[in-house]
């Protein structure tokens, strides 16, 4: 298992990056019952010290549309804890997070 933690600007929080051979190997640690079909997964947890922490799961084998996918996951939960309604007509706050997101997660996934 491969794990980054990196602050999540304006928004607060972190984000907390996983890559695993399979997603079901994180079932026991995180109390989930996630399939083998599953590619990517999103959740968020408090740690004991109170820090809230939204995690992004991804197997291996983990192509951009995966990532996509999983980046509206956690926009959604990130302006639900934050109480940010979405805007239709300025959506700047979500394309930034959207960016942002794909960025970090990229930069994970390409590291060797």
């Amino acid at each position: 298992m491969r794990k980054e933690k990196v602050v999540i600007p304006i928004y607060f929080g972190e984000l907390v990056l996983i890559q695993v051979k399979k997603l079901s190997s994180l079932n026991k640690k995180y109390n989930m019952d996630l399939k083998e079909c599953h590619a990517a997964c999103v959740f968020d947890i408090v740690t004991k010290k109170g820090k809230l922490q939204y995690v992004v799961a991804f197997e291996k084998k983990t192509d951009d549309s995966i990532i996509d996918h999983e980046r509206i996951h956690l926009i959604n939960k990130i302006f639900i804890d934050r109480q940010i309604k979405l805007d239709l007509v300025n959506d700047e706050p979500q394309a930034y997070l959207m960016g942002w997101l794909f960025k970090e997660c990229k930069k994970f996934l390409n590291k060797k």
